[in-house]
């Protein structure tokens, strides 16, 4: 039953012909039925993320005629700012269902940790803030270089949107153990400590106030936990001493299996 309860669906209790076994045949059916309830909502949020591609792709196609028409730019940016928001949002609804589903195999490469951070300070624009970086020197991997890049420009934009202007942001990659630990640092306000567990939550916002002010619907960080795990590794969320957060994402220096994209 504890298996159950940490998110193992699949495993079942022993059966018997004594009240413990009828107690166990009756909890294997309720987790049956939790288990079938699971997999059609993933089932249907891979779906009508699926589906709602086309409309997006007319949309685009929309405001491009209307360009041409010689509608004012600024409402044009208005309309398609709103577009890339929706299509990011399906984006990550599509690949959390994917790889919730396990039908999407990692592309494995070996990468340069200090690249792929460069990379990811490429894609999100960190404003006046200010950026420390340590790398041990050398530090290659071997993992999903497009999946990885997303785990850090997740954590960069949740930065970007949580924290002050003048915040301080660090990003460190060490050896830890038999693995490599990727961390993001802030100083901003960070996270209450009885919130920090469910960070990794779909659809979870801290201060849903803020949240509604900033955007985003909490689906950064779960697909941070998701693709962690899919490389065998880990995502972990802890508070900074005087103010801040740190997400620490632990890959295995080798991954049990490899395979091309699917």
């Amino acid at each position: 039953m504890r298996r159950v309860a940490d998110g193992d669906l699949g495993h079942r209790a022993p059966t018997g012909a004594d009240a413990a076994g009828d107690m166990g045949a009756t909890f294997n059916e309720m987790a049956e039925r939790v288990e079938g309830l699971v997999k059609g909502q993933r089932e249907l949020m891979a779906a009508v993320s699926h589906e709602l591609r086309t409309p997006l792709s007319r949309l685009r196609l929309h405001v491009e005629l209307l360009r041409d028409a010689g509608v004012e730019p600024q409402r044009l940016e208005a309309m398609e700012a709103d577009v890339a928001a929706v299509d990011e949002l399906v984006e990550e609804l599509l690949e959390s269902a994917r790889m919730e589903q396990g039908v999407m195999s990692l592309l494995v490469e070996e990468i340069i940790v200090e690249d792929l951070f460069g990379d990811a300070l490429g894609a999100v624009d960190l404003g006046e803030r200010e950026l420390s970086l340590a790398v041990t020197g050398g530090l290659v991997i071997r993992a999903d270089r497009r999946r990885l890049l997303r785990v850090l420009t997740n954590l960069l934009s949740n930065i970007v949107r949580y924290t002050p202007p003048d915040a301080t942001v660090a990003l460190v990659g060490e050896e830890d153990g038999e693995g490599v630990a990727l961390s993001v640092r802030d100083d901003g306000p960070g996270v209450k400590a009885e919130e920090l567990p469910r960070l990794f939550d779909p659809f979870f916002r801290v201060e849903a106030s803020r949240s509604r002010a900033t955007g985003g619907l909490g689906l950064g960080l779960m697909l941070v936990r998701q693709i962690a795990e899919a490389h065998g590794g880990r995502a972990l969320a802890r508070s900074v001493d005087g103010g801040g957060l740190t997400v620490v994402v632990w890959l295995p220096a080798r991954l049990a299996t490899a395979g091309g994209e699917r």
